[in-house]
């Protein structure tokens, strides 16, 4: 059995465990979701008593399981189904000074098929390919999304920045008519400020809802489609999704994007989660005075999924601190970080991958569109040197893509790649309407590295890729490990090691003063971690995989 370890903070106040004198010492964390099961775990500060709540809605939780006189905990919530929301809360402390925190909700995998596919609309360099190559859709974004449209038997709901009727383009309204004719419900959010020539081209008895205009909102940036969301059959459900808005420029001309699609019913429910806050209900009409844009949102979605043996993660902006989460992966890289992004605005962003790049991930590579007129910008450039940032400026088109590519070339760490509708700025963060996607697959993030290293090559830039020639020299085994971990240092010498989440965080430490040592993992949650060995001021990072 493969685990896979996500991370969900439940809403928990530092002043919440404190009226009980406890303190949680990590956030919960998601060890294990499969279809009839979620599995969360966490730590307080000292031994104390927990309890799990658990139910189908945030005011309908029960007790699930009590764990007495420990620091660390592990609970299985069973009995589920695929595709089921489940709200959960934990309750740490004593008496009358036990304090639950904010249930927050998760969703057990769906058993679909899981295909996730990539595509890019420009050339990639398929030379440092991994044994799948990187797809271009070389004017064939539009048909692509047409046949994807046409599989529709039971709904379909849109939500589109920019969509262009033109001769360049397949005619993509008569494929959303074609699929209203059939009988599929469709339904359709727009941004109001843009032109979108497509839509009176679409049937007037399909209802669309225009984004809010006003100075607290931004924009409706989204680009995904749904289709059969809430099909009985897991396998029909498609989710639509990147950078791509629906003009020639961005489908087929000159602009650099990327189109994600991930057949998998549980993420295409969360994303209806989203779609029916900002449509105000799930019926066929919109409902205006119930839907929610921007920043009257709320964090209502679950985050973490399994999809077909795939950890990925899944934000809507501005709604879920989307750029914390982009901080975050970037102080996860260990070996390499590459970063293809139209816009970086956010200061914060910025310190995080100067920071990152001087404590050692020196390949550390960027494409941004044009940010030459921004502190950001002289910030990355002076920090890193115009051989790792390049700009797209003077390039035809734009380079829209907003993705990051953490240790592709690091497969002992936790390869992953973000990408989605989120601009690294300000707006996106508290007041567009946006999507962001971390897959945490080698293949995937492979996929997204061949793209970039052409984007790179061709702003000029070439790529380096960080090597540790002394690293052969330690082993460790067994891999996969279920109890004691065993680590021949290759010589006699000091060393620390650490036990870590895939995030940093430390789960325990041990000195050696030998050639080998001993980890005991038999009071760990199975999951993947990371094994940091400390030698004098370099620090060497391995991934591992506890499993039971």
């Amino acid at each position: 059995m493969r685990y896979f370890l996500f991370f969900l903070a439940l809403g928990l106040c530092s002043d919440v465990f404190s009226q009980s004198n406890v303190q949680l010492t990590t956030a919960v964390e998601v060890v294990d979701i499969g279809t009839n099961h979620i599995t969360l775990s966490w730590e307080t500060d000292k031994d104390c008593d927990c309890e799990l709540l658990a139910g189908p809605a945030s005011n309908e939780l029960k007790r699930i399981s009590v764990q007495t006189g420990k620091k660390q905990f592990t609970e299985n919530i069973q009995g589920l189904s695929p595709s089921t929301l489940v709200y959960a809360s934990v309750a740490c402390g004593s008496g009358s000074s036990k304090v639950a925190s904010e249930p927050q909700v998760f969703m057990t995998a769906s058993g679909s098929t899981g295909k996730i596919k990539v595509y890019f609309n420009h050339q990639v360099n398929t030379s440092v390919s991994t044994g799948t190559n990187a797809e271009s859709l070389f004017g064939l974004v539009d048909d692509t999304l047409i046949a994807y449209m046409n599989r529709a038997t039971e709904t379909m709901d849109i939500a589109i920045y920019n969509a262009s009727a033109s001769s360049s383009l397949s005619d993509i309204a008569a494929a959303i008519n074609a699929a209203y004719n059939r009988g599929v419900k469709v339904r359709i959010i727009y941004e109001s400020d843009n032109t979108n020539s497509l839509l009176p081209n679409i049937n007037s008895n399909i209802k669309k809802l225009a984004g809010p205009t006003g100075f607290s909102y931004g924009i409706m940036h989204n680009k995904f489609v749904l289709i059969d969301a809430n099909s009985t059959d897991v396998n029909k459900p498609i989710v639509w999704t990147g950078s791509t808005n629906w003009t020639v420029a961005q489908m087929n001309g000159a602009d650099l994007n990327n189109v994600t699609i991930i057949q998998d019913k549980s993420l295409a429910l969360a994303y209806t989660m989203e779609f029916e806050e900002m449509w105000g209900g799930t019926g066929l009409s919109p409902n205006t005075a119930t839907s929610k844009f921007g920043p009257d949102k709320t964090n209502n979605t679950p985050h973490n999924f399994n999809i077909g043996g795939v950890p990925v993660e899944c934000y809507f902006s501005p709604s879920d601190g989307v750029n914390g989460k982009i901080i975050e992966k970037v102080q996860t890289s260990t070996y390499d970080l590459e970063i293809g992004s139209m816009v970086i605005t956010r200061s914060d962003i910025a310190s995080a991958i100067t920071a990152q790049h001087s404590s050692g991930v020196a390949a550390t590579h960027m494409v941004v569109d044009d940010s030459s007129g921004t502190t950001t910008w002289s910030t990355l450039r002076n920090a890193m040197g115009s051989s790792k940032v390049r700009s797209h400026n003077g390039i035809s088109g734009i380079m829209h893509h907003k993705f990051m590519i953490v240790d592709a070339n690091g497969p002992l760490s936790d390869p992953m790649v973000l990408t989605g509708s989120h601009n690294w700025s300000t707006s996106a963060e508290t007041r567009n309407d946006e999507n962001t996607l971390v897959f945490h697959d080698a293949t995937i993030t492979n996929l997204f590295y061949q793209a970039f290293t052409k984007i790179f090559a061709d702003a000029g830039g070439v790529v380096s890729v960080k090597e540790d020639s002394n690293e052969g020299q330690i082993t460790m085994y067994p891999v996969p490990v279920s109890d004691v971990l065993t680590i021949d240092l290759g010589e006699q010498s000091n060393y620390t090691i650490t036990l870590r989440t895939l995030t940093g965080q430390s789960v325990k430490s041990i000195r050696s003063e030998g050639r080998n040592a001993t980890l005991d993992l038999t009071d760990v949650p199975a999951a993947a971690y990371l094994v940091s060995i400390e030698i004098g001021s370099s620090t060497r990072f391995y991934r591992v995989i506890v499993s039971r």
